[in-house]
Formats: C-alpha cells, sequence, structure tokens
C-alpha cells in the first residue's frame, strides 16, 4: 500500500492527533458510535489536511481541534468532512451581512434580550442543551441579520465541545411570544441563500447516512396554498417573493436540523418545541418536506405540557421557564463566555476562501 503524503503539518507537539484525544468518558462513546480510535483519527487528519491542501483558493484552519469538529459529525467520512469545510467557508463567503465583523462585543444588545443560552447543565445522556426563545426577538429593537449573527456565534461556541461532536446537541425551541411581526421581519432575500444551503446539505446527509437517509420530500415549494414536491427555480422564487408564505417555510427552515448543520460541524439531535402558538402545527407541515424522516423523528413537540418535555429533559437540569428548579432563565453568565473569547472569534475571521 502507498505511503499517504502529508501536505499540512502535525500539531506543534510533534504528534498529528495528540491534541484531538478525547476526555475517557466520551472515548467509549465515540469508537461505538463514530468509529473513532487514535489510528483512525490520525490517518483521517492526514487524508483531510491534503485534501484542503490541494484546494488552492482556500485558507482553512489546519489544527487538529479544528479538522475534528468536522470529522466526528460526519463519522470520520473524510470526503464528506471535507465538503462540509468548503460549504463552511462558503457560506462565510457568501454571506458578509452575517459574517463581516462577526463578534459579540457587536451584539450585547441582542443577548440582553435573553433569548439564547447553553444550559448549565447536560442531559441524562451527557449531551449539551441549547435554547432558543424566538418570541425573544423584537424586529423593532434590532434586525435579522444581526439576531443571526448572535446565534452564528452561539452555535461557534457549542461546536468547540467534544461533547457536541461526539453525543450531538439538544435544542430546546421555546415559541412564547413568537408571532406574525417575526414573520415579516425575515427578509425574502435570504430564501435563495436557504435553499441552496439546503441542496448542499441533503447531498452531506444522503453521504453521511449512506443507506438510512430518506427524505419525506425533496424541497416543497407552496403555490396558491398547495405544497408542491419540487425544487424552485430562481424565476419562481422571484414571482413568489411577495407571498407571506416564503417568510413562513423560511422561519421553519431557518430551525430545522438540516439548515443548522448544513455548513456547521454539529450534529442537532432532540429538537423539543414547547409553548407553540396553535398556528406552528400548519406551518410545520410546511416545513416538513425540507425534513429526514430521521429528523422529523427527532422533532418532538411539547406545548405548555411541562410533563410532557420532563419524560425527556428532567426538572433537575432545566430553569423554572421550562418546570425545572434551577430559576430563571439568564444568559448572563453563558454570554459573558462568549465576550472573553472575543479574540478567538475574530482570529477564525482570518481564514477562509480568496476574494
Amino acid at each position: 500500500m502507498a505511503a499517504t503524503r502529508i501536505l499540512a503539518p502535525p500539531n506543534q507537539d510533534g504528534g498529528l492527533g495528540g491534541g484531538g484525544t478525547l476526555p475517557e468518558e466520551l472515548q467509549k462513546v465515540a469508537a461505538e458510535e463514530l468509529g473513532e480510535d487514535a489510528r483512525k483519527r490520525d490517518l483521517c487528519l492526514v487524508k483531510l489536511r491534503n485534501l484542503l491542501q490541494g484546494e488552492t483558493s482556500l485558507h482553512s484552519r489546519m489544527d487538529d481541534e479544528f479538522l475534528l469538529r468536522f470529522l466526528r459529525t460526519k463519522k470520520f467520512k473524510v470526503e464528506v468532512a471535507f465538503r462540509t469545510i468548503r460549504n463552511y467557508y462558503r457560506h462565510r463567503r457568501e454571506s458578509p451581512e452575517i459574517f463581516q465583523g462577526l463578534r459579540p462585543s457587536k451584539l450585547r444588545h441582542v443577548y440582553q434580550a435573553n433569548g439564547q443560552m447553553r444550559l448549565p447543565h447536560k442531559d441524562p445522556e451527557g449531551r449539551p442543551i441549547f435554547v432558543l426563545r424566538i418570541g425573544c426577538w423584537k424586529p423593532c429593537d434590532y434586525d435579522y441579520y444581526q439576531l443571526r449573527k448572535a446565534n452564528m456565534l452561539c452555535l461557534e461556541d457549542i461546536c468547540l465541545d467534544p461533547a457536541v461532536q461526539v453525543k450531538g446537541l439538544v435544542c430546546i425551541l421555546d415559541c412564547r411570544g413568537w408571532g406574525l411581526q417575526h414573520l415579516l421581519g425575515f427578509p425574502i432575500s435570504q430564501v435563495r441563500k436557504t435553499i441552496d444551503l439546503l441542496q448542499a446539505n441533503v447531498i452531506a446527509l444522503q453521504e453521511t447516512e449512506a443507506g438510512d437517509f430518506k427524505v419525506s420530500g425533496y424541497l416543497t415549494h407552496v403555490i396558491d396554498g398547495k405544497a408542491r414536491t419540487a425544487m424552485p427555480t430562481k424565476k419562481t422564487i422571484n414571482a413568489q417573493q411577495h407571498r407571506i408564505h416564503h417568510r413562513i417555510e423560511h422561519t421553519l427552515v431557518e430551525i430545522a436540523p438540516e439548515k443548522i448543520t448544513a455548513a456547521k460541524p454539529l450534529r442537532v439531535k432532540p429538537v423539543h418545541v414547547v409553548y407553540q402558538p396553535s398556528v406552528f402545527n400548519v406551518f410545520f407541515s410546511l416545513a416538513k418536506p425540507f425534513l429526514t424522516t430521521k429528523n422529523i423523528n427527532r422533532i418532538h413537540i411539547h406545548g405548555s405540557d411541562m410533563a410532557s418535555l420532563h419524560q425527556y429533559l428532567p426538572p433537575g437540569i432545566l430553569p423554572e421557564e421550562y418546570g425545572g428548579v434551577h430559576g430563571p432563565f439568564d444568559n448572563t453568565k453563558y454570554c459573558q463566555g462568549l465576550y472573553d473569547r472575543e479574540d478567538s472569534f475574530v482570529q477564525d475571521l482570518k481564514y477562509g476562501y480568496h476574494t
């Protein structure tokens, strides 16, 4: 067998995978679910660096910590991890409205709305929990792009956790207060970008899940109240862009697991929807064709029934808004951690495709 050529440098400590060694409690899970061991980790890191080195227009991070985020979430399928990294950097290049000047200190007013936080405690399976309170967004106070920036930084931060990389992320979507003003706050210009990102992720999901991949309906375009399973063309989108159903679909796609993970090293596992308004089920039916069958089964809708939520997430790990024992929801401490990491967020902006 021919030796693999190492084009990218190893770690500063001289090892290829030493920087990616997992805590002991995660090693068994990673071996069983991802097939990870020291030999495979090192070999895949070499192969991934080779592929990235060949992408001459891309200036990517090459350190183990960064690359392993993608390898683990793609179950060490190197080609899929490589394509996800390219999507990751392309998304940054093609969305300057989100990534230009992306730093926590400029988004304090968004975080002060208390709308997002990683909870201090993990679920019974050891998975971190992220709460998104979409009704806290006041479009009259700050726009959609500032909200996206704030949430993007949270996701970047969450992806650093090896527990997320190995076990995945649990989400609570709190819809209390969500309504028409939020639908109208989404810019139509984002619809096409959402569709393009979903297309790229459908391919990645097929490759990652192999035979276990089924889509409930490729992409649905709603015309005159009828759902049609088809890929909408740019002409069709332009012709229909004034219709509010686009805003509805876009709102739901924004929170779909596929959209969250399309260009991110992140596996979203259960999504628990609470305090949704009565029209949510109608809107959710519109979003279903955007989701894989597996991810449809991961979405649990509880309404105001906290006993239903507690079947998955016990009160001992939740704030009082969800029937928990840990006092009111307060993201102050969590957001301070984001502010403290500002330099690393800024440093990451130096990487990407050459313009």
